[in-house]
């Protein structure tokens, strides 16, 4: 598999097969079997770009180099040109996106020192650096 360092997009092989067969419909072509179409993928991949594509993940997630890789595979195996479109069928997932840690998590990693003093007083002194005595 890939490894993602950067932004990426992901679409399921399933999606995948879909969006041939509208190609391929569309250019009035008979539809390809998922299964023989995944095969195909595979060896293709496994002899063009070893290691760059994870067929049996849930998600086939590619950055953009891998995706004009991709379109330039489907052209070959299947006769479809999607011109660079491949990216608008996909989901984008960015890093910032893939780090994101639940908020419910984060307050339980790091606990903020909450003030007892509530009201007025209490933002004063924070606002000016002094302590309250109580």
């Amino acid at each position: 598999m890939a490894y993602v360092t950067q932004n990426h997009w992901a679409i399921t092989p399933v999606a995948l097969s879909e969006l041939i067969n509208k190609k391929r419909k569309e250019l009035k072509r008979n539809p390809v079997d998922h299964a023989a179409m995944m095969m195909q993928l595979v060896l293709r991949s496994d002899v063009t770009n070893p290691g760059m594509f994870d067929f049996e993940a849930p998600e086939l997630r590619m950055n953009a180099k891998e995706i004009l890789c991709m379109e330039t595979m489907l052209d070959d195996l299947f006769g479809v040109a999607l011109d660079k479109t491949l990216a608008n069928h996909c989901r984008y997932q960015s890093i910032s996106s893939d780090k994101v840690v639940p908020l419910s998590t984060a307050n339980k990693e790091s606990p903020q020192e909450i003030s007892p003093r509530p009201g007025l007083v209490s933002k004063l002194s924070r606002m000016f650096g002094r302590s309250q005595s109580t």
